[in-house]
């Protein structure tokens, strides 16, 4: 039950569509349902029930639903077949107990009697334990991870399913992954396809068509639906694009006057500006100033007969239905960034080639002979686009004022609001700053830490509260105005 804008016995009919609108006008103040309501309306239904809404425009809406079950009987006592089999949970004592180790605690302990936390590893491990639980995002652990592999005893790796192409890489018969968030049932589930499966039954394999190489591209993304953005960052994200995101049309026109990109995608129904409204205000700038044009490609789920000729007419250069598929996005980019791809494609080849061709100077010094094998030991696929700065801070004025601030000095920056957002983009993108609020960094948190200093970037805390001690390598500022001198 909500106390919002309500909707009318018209808009009843197709709240429950995806992503539809209950307000069509292309600027509309609120937005619409995404897939929460649909996939929750097709659950309800799969199960016997229907999803209903009795709503009043202007006061509110009541969603519900009935279900019938049949009453369950006795309820059976879970299950203990791991109960006595012996897990340790490996933490090296170079890291400081953190809030998620406890939790991977808390969980083996309800799967086993004989769980442990052990700090340091010996050939004999298989002798005190059946599993070796490891944390693959813990720096030392990666940086020994041959030798870990190498113990007799059977080693579940915990990773985000960003490390995924990683630790397949590192697998062998004796290994497994368990991509976090952690769960008992996945706990259960990963140890009972250990077990039961026939040691004569050949590892499977599974072939996965990988994308082409599309990093080195910027883009931007209007789109003002939380959910959809979330749904188009991990899409766009997985193809190794650098996104932004703006939440209206008036934002992705600023953004563009600020910085170029090579693609623009552009939702059609957004509040303050659409994105007609947008294009248009896109393509004036564009022949005022004398700029290239940046390919505009629509975004919307009115997948009607006779859009896609009515966006390409206002001067849009392309349309994608939503929601989108990566068959499509790689379709635009090829068709509207060739050029810019085999720029990219180019670049690399030629880095290649000057790194097998260029010697190094018979007299240099030990430090330039230092770096040059640091750069030869970077493989080609590695080499990344380093961006500028990262800002992890909550939404609103502040956030606002430091990212005009820095944009306004020439930085490019990316912002995140919360933990989850931070690794996801850190994971995905190197920067050569980290900004970071005291105030949502707790104490015992030292997997961002971690993960700044080993990328090579220079953080800085920010806070009013200069007593405020949460990771206490990182420099502080309390003004703005700072900035411009710590970062240059």
């Amino acid at each position: 039950k909500d106390s919002g804008v309500g909707i009318t016995p018209e808009q009843k009919a197709k709240i429950f569509d995806a992503f539809s609108q209950a307000d069509s006008s292309t600027t509309r103040e609120f937005g619409g349902t995404g897939l929460g309501l649909a996939i929750t309306s097709d659950l309800v239904k799969h199960m016997g029930g229907k999803l209903d809404v009795d709503s009043e425009l202007g006061v509110g809406s009541e969603f519900f639903f009935t279900l019938i079950f049949e009453k369950s009987g006795e309820v059976e006592e879970p299950r203990d077949e791991f109960s006595d089999t012996r897990i340790a949970y490996y933490r090296p004592k170079t890291v400081h107990e953190r809030a998620c180790d406890t939790w991977v605690m808390r969980y083996l302990d309800a799967v086993t009697t004989k769980a442990g936390q052990i700090d340091t590893l010996s050939a004999s491990i298989n002798e005190q334990f059946d599993f070796l639980f490891v944390d693959y995002s813990i720096a030392d652990v990666r940086h020994n991870i041959d030798y870990i592999l190498s113990l007799d005893v059977h080693v579940i790796l915990l990773g985000y399913m960003s490390y995924r192409d990683e630790i397949d890489a590192l697998l062998n018969d004796h290994s497994s992954i368990l991509y976090l968030p952690l769960s008992y049932s996945k706990i259960l589930r990963t140890l009972g396809n250990i077990v039961y499966r026939s040691k004569d039954e050949p590892k499977p394999t599974i072939k996965r068509e990988l994308p082409s190489r599309l990093s080195g591209l910027k883009i931007l993304v209007a789109e003002d639906n939380e959910i959809n953005q979330n749904l188009i960052r991990a899409v766009l994200e997985n193809l190794e694009l650098d996104i932004t995101l703006a939440e209206n049309g008036q934002v992705a026109l600023d953004l563009r006057k600020e910085q170029t990109y090579d693609l623009i995608l552009m939702d059609i129904q957004m509040p303050v500006m659409s994105g007609i409204e947008a294009t248009e205000a896109i393509l004036e700038y564009e022949k005022s100033e004398g700029l290239s044009h940046i390919p505009i490609v629509a975004l919307t789920a009115n997948a009607l007969q006779g859009d896609r000729e009515k966006y390409l007419k206002i001067g849009m250069d392309d349309y994608v239905s939503k929601p989108i598929k990566i068959e499509q996005i790689h379709h635009v980019i090829h068709k509207h960034c060739r050029a810019k791809l085999e720029e990219i494609q180019e670049g690399i080849a030629s880095e290649e080639h000057c790194q097998l061709e260029t010697p190094i100077a018979p007299h240099a010094s030990a430090s330039t002979e230092s770096e040059a094998a640091k750069e030869e030991a970077i493989a080609p696929s590695q080499i990344v686009e380093r961006h500028d700065i990262l800002l992890y801070c909550r939404a609103g004025l502040v956030q606002s004022v430091h990212v005009h601030a820095l944009r306004k000095e020439g930085f490019h920056v990316d912002f995140v609001e919360t933990e989850t957002e931070f690794l996801k983009r850190f994971e995905a993108s190197m920067y050569r700053y980290v900004l970071l609020d005291a105030t949502l960094i707790p104490s015992d948190n030292c997997v961002i830490a971690e993960l700044i200093y080993e990328s090579g970037a220079k953080p800085y805390l920010y806070t009013t509260d200069r007593a405020h001690t949460c990771i206490n390598e990182m420099e502080s500022y309390d003004m703005i105005g700072t900035l411009r001198e710590k970062l240059v």
